[in-house]
């Protein structure tokens, strides 16, 4: 992941649910944002990135925690969020 700035932050702009997921997360903003959204793994290995609206689908994610760095496009504010991938 990239260092930290003065335009990232953990906070409650964004809220991701269900969380634990095991289809997709739901992702709540403040207004009516897009994303692009880079998930790393708790190795902090880079598994995907992509432009995404209110829903994050978890098809390409395996079991396991993930770190997501979701980057507003219009005002490039970034928020981190831990998302969890549960499939049965």
């Amino acid at each position: 992941m990239d260092e930290a700035d003065e335009n990232t932050a953990e906070d409650n702009s964004i809220v991701i649910y269900p969380n634990p997921s095991n289809e997709y997360f739901n992702i709540k903003a403040d207004d009516e944002s897009e994303f692009q959204v880079e998930i790393f793994d708790l190795a902090g290995r880079l598994i995907s990135t992509k432009n995404i609206g209110k829903r994050l689908d978890t098809e390409s994610l395996a079991n396991g925690t993930y770190i997501a760095k979701f980057r507003e496009l219009k005002t490039e504010k970034v928020t981190l969020k831990k998302l969890i991938v549960i499939k049965w």
